[in-house]
């Protein structure tokens, strides 16, 4: 809720709402091994919650703003897609980190984290790629064709 209404204030960017959202989950992955008492992972989980809205409201908003309606689905469709892949191949990879580091999970929750501060910064080399320049010719019929003249009164 306050990160939509931070949006219409026009103060700040949905993609920089997006990346705030991104460093929040990573700062909570990175210290959530630091979290040894009952208070620590309620201040985690509330971060967490935070980062969450933070990153899905934008980057819904951002999908609505960027395509046209009749490919609205499959951009959703293909963001859901690629948000789905950690969530698959994330647990895995934890416990393997887990079993050949030997520390348990502290060094997964430090490979998480690092790994969402880097996605958070991709999106500040967006201004630094290239564009390609598509010109896009638009023919327009002028000829006007009336077939039933018609008034009402």
């Amino acid at each position: 809720m306050c990160c939509g209404k931070l949006a219409e204030t026009g103060l700040i960017s949905l993609p920089r709402l997006f990346q705030f959202g991104v460093f929040v989950l990573a700062l909570g992955n990175l210290l959530l091994p630091l979290a040894t008492d009952f208070p620590y992972l309620v201040m985690y989980s509330v971060s967490y919650g935070f980062g969450e809205g933070f990153f899905f409201t934008p980057i819904y908003c951002i999908i609505l703003e960027s395509l046209p309606t009749e490919r609205r689905g499959s951009g959703y469709g293909i963001f859901q897609l690629f948000i789905s892949i950690p969530y698959v191949f994330g647990p895995s990879l934890s416990g393997l980190i887990a079993d050949v580091s030997g520390t348990g999970y502290t060094n997964s929750f430090f490979t998480a984290g690092a790994i969402e501060v880097v996605a958070g910064c991709v999106p500040f080399l967006i201004p630094f790629m290239p564009t390609a320049s598509r010109k896009e010719e638009i023919t327009v019929n002028e000829e006007l064709i009336v077939y039933e003249k018609e008034s009402v009164v």
